[in-house]
């Protein structure tokens, strides 16, 4: 597809939808499709700060959870804390419409196995949704 084809159907999403494809193409290690993404708006534009900011508060959430996570399994918690902050980020993720596996590839824990909902504290899971919320938006 030409780069003037690609552009008018990257025209027609929002910055937010534009952001989150750039970061699941980073993830992926398409750097061409980040590349096309990320040239398809205008400079110096609304729509490009908003993809920018977006963009940026997508990578930080992806660094946060990473490093609470991380530190969470090295100090050995439990399964509630590390279940709750798992469904934290799921629901985050729904809401921001991403991939949940694009953030966890970005967090490095992407091979690590998911704990069951059972151990989900609703109380932690609260926290943690505030946390990584105040981060994307």
């Amino acid at each position: 597809m030409k780069p003037a084809q690609t552009k008018k159907i990257y025209d027609k999403l929002h910055p937010y939808e534009r952001a989150a494809m750039a970061l699941e193409a980073l993830q992926r290690g398409d750097n061409a499709e980040f590349d096309v993404i990320n040239g398809s708006l205008d400079k110096r534009t609304p729509d490009d700060w908003h993809y920018k900011r977006r963009l940026m508060g997508l990578t930080n959430l992806g660094l946060l959870y990473g490093c609470t996570y991380w530190k969470a399994r090295c100090m050995g918690s439990d399964e509630h804390i590390i279940a709750s902050m798992e469904a934290a980020l799921e629901d985050i993720c729904r809401q921001v419409k991403i991939s949940i596996q694009a953030v966890r590839k970005l967090a490095t824990c992407h091979r690590e196995p998911l704990f069951d909902a059972e151990f989900i504290n609703q109380e932690l899971l609260e926290q943690y949704k505030k946390l990584l919320s105040d981060i994307v938006y």
